[in-house]
């Protein structure tokens, strides 16, 4: 598939919120860790080398194939959207990773997965803002909208803003400082093969080269859905960082409002004040 944010502040506020999200995540692992795989390590080497591979080069289809069927590798596709997670990576794996973090969550007692819970939380609600801020790089503005209009569903059917005030309030604060601490690398990622599918240059194309068929609606949507695929040979096309990036750098400075009616939640707590909890 082809395919200077107050940058003192983001980098102290994150590393306070490092070690809560580092127990956090250590929780989910942890549990994961119970589920007996055995896999060896050959093949979790393996395993990662390619996914890296597959994430450099943009190929979210193959990947997102190879993270919805992972077999008896999903132990080592959570370390690894988690690791990608905490260095700054795109909405595509923190959706993943939020979604892996829910299946761990929902094999243990409600008292040890409200941790896990939290966590998937602030990656959704980070997917979501992301998708959002960093779409603004597709020339196709009816495509821009589409990533985190999905998420945002996902969110409202997860049950994850069922979750006491602390914890989401935690989330948000998790998912507000690492957008802050991700910008500057999500800058120079073109995800325009991800957040730029939907739109209606892909989808004119697709209907121009008869790749289109009737599917199953996905939740959110209603009555009869049209599957529609551009040709193997459409580029999504990016606009250029001096077009874009003011864009999406405006869209930025209302992030904490966003994020707090993301989540449900009248505040989002400093640093301190969550790490103390």
């Amino acid at each position: 598939m082809r395919n200077t944010f107050k940058s003192k502040v983001v980098l102290r506020k994150s590393a306070r919120i490092l070690p809560l999200l580092a127990a956090l995540l250590m929780s989910g692992h942890a549990s994961a860790q119970d589920s007996g795989d055995q896999t060896s390590e050959q093949i979790v080497q393996t395993t990662i080398a390619a996914a890296d591979r597959l994430l450099q080069d943009r190929d979210y289809e193959v990947l997102s194939g190879r993270l919805t069927n992972p077999g008896l590798l999903g132990r080592t596709y959570l370390d690894w959207l988690g690791a990608k997670f905490m260095s700054g990576e795109s909405a595509f794996v923190a959706y993943f990773y939020a979604i892996y973090l829910q299946d761990v969550a929902s094999q243990l007692p409600p008292e040890q997965a409200e941790n896990i819970r939290g966590t998937a939380l602030a990656a959704l609600l980070y997917a979501i803002v992301v998708s959002d801020v960093d779409a603004q790089q597709c020339a196709d503005r009816s495509a821009r909208a589409d990533r985190a209009t999905k998420f945002a569903i996902t969110l409202s059917q997860s049950g994850l803003l069922e979750l006491a005030d602390p914890v989401r309030e935690s989330a948000a604060l998790i998912a507000l400082a690492f957008e802050e601490r991700s910008w500057t690398l999500r800058q120079e990622i073109d995800d325009t093969g991800f957040l730029c599918q939907n739109g209606m240059a892909a989808i004119t194309a697709g209907l121009a080269a008869g790749n289109y068929d009737e599917r199953e609606p996905v939740p959110g949507e209603i009555g009869r859905q049209i599957g529609v695929t551009p040709p193997e040979d459409f580029v999504y096309e990016r606009l250029d960082p001096e077009i874009w990036l003011p864009v999406a750098q405006a869209r930025r400075e209302n992030l904490p409002e966003t994020i707090k009616a993301l989540a449900r939640v009248d505040r989002i707590p400093t640093p301190e004040e969550a790490t103390v909890r």
